[in-house]
């Protein structure tokens, strides 16, 4: 299977790469979506416009979602529907979500100044 979104949020992986995947399509494609998408190219990290596959989610470096209330919201742990509840995938390391993070607060507030974009 895959991960396309939430009910009013966009999910996101940074794959074992470096590379931010996203569903392509039949999501969701609002301004929050759209800005990150744009930060990270202009920031060249690259993007794959390609739904992430649960399979591979212990490859996974982060993966956080976004939405209007929340803009990136880092995920610190994800659990795979089973019987007992596990598997459970626990993401330690934030900081390549919290990068991607701040630069869509900076593209959305305009950078140090505050001014917003």
């Amino acid at each position: 299977g895959v991960l396309l979104e939430g009910l009013v949020t966009n999910f996101f992986v940074i794959d074992k790469h470096g590379t931010l995947l996203t569903a392509p399509d039949k999501v969701l494609l609002g301004h929050v979506r759209a800005l990150v998408i744009s930060a990270c190219r202009a920031a060249n990290i690259p993007l794959r416009l390609e739904a992430p596959k649960v399979k591979d989610m212990a490859t996974w470096k982060g993966c956080f979602l976004t939405s209007t209330v929340r803009v990136v919201q880092p995920i610190r742990e994800l659990r795979q529907p089973s019987a007992d509840g596990s598997p459970v995938h626990l993401f330690a390391d934030l900081s390549e979500v919290l990068k991607v993070q701040a630069l869509v607060l900076d593209a959305l507030w305009g950078g140090e100044d505050g001014e917003a974009a």
